[in-house]
């Protein structure tokens, strides 16, 4: 019933109630050693990961389990998917008209974390439950000298809601570059 809520919540989400997060979340994105941001088909999902600093057959503990509740990709690894609101919004060219991820459902942004930092030890600290996480991506938030050189600013900022109102704001990324493969935020097709 719960993931049947989140993928109704994240399908449309700037209409209902976001998803608010339990005790459980906020420990594993406070215990993550890495952590992934996402974005696909209007669908927005933060993923801790707890990887293993030990052998590569490591029982992970039961409370580890718990807050980690799926393998990952390696042996050494588990995650847990917490489904957020999600934004996307993109410039285009030089006159900067703005689009918006309805507008393109072919557009996907992934950023990567891939160590726990200091940073995101300040951002999960005050993170209580009953609170609220909105992905807010922009693509192309370019400035003259990006375009004479063909690079792309794309960022990704992290919004905690509290009773519906953004009560703290954090940049977790800004990535410059050329329009490849790499890009933090991309359309296919």
């Amino acid at each position: 019933m719960l993931n049947a809520a989140r993928k109704q919540h994240t399908k449309h989400p700037l209409k209902g109630k976001p998803m608010t997060l339990t005790r459980d979340d906020i420990a594993a994105l406070k215990r993550a050693t890495s952590i992934s941001f996402s974005h696909h088909q209007g669908h927005g999902f933060i993923r801790p990961h707890l990887r293993s600093d030990r052998h590569p057959h490591y029982t992970f503990t039961a409370r580890q389990q718990i807050l980690f509740p799926k393998p990952g990709s390696l042996s050494e690894e588990r995650t847990r998917e917490i489904a957020v609101d999600a934004t996307l919004q993109g410039y285009t060219g030089t006159d900067g008209r703005s689009w918006f991820g309805s507008d393109r459902p072919n557009v996907t942004a992934f950023y990567l974390m891939h160590h726990r930092s200091a940073d995101w030890d300040t951002i999960t600290a005050p993170l209580r439950a009953g609170e609220s996480i909105r992905l807010w991506w922009k693509a192309g938030n370019n400035t003259q000298n990006h375009d004479s050189v063909g690079f792309y600013c794309d960022e990704l900022r992290l919004v905690v809601m509290r009773d519906d109102v953004a009560a703290r704001q954090y940049l977790i990324s800004v990535q410059v570059g050329p329009d490849n493969s790499a890009r933090m935020i991309r359309e296919h097709g």
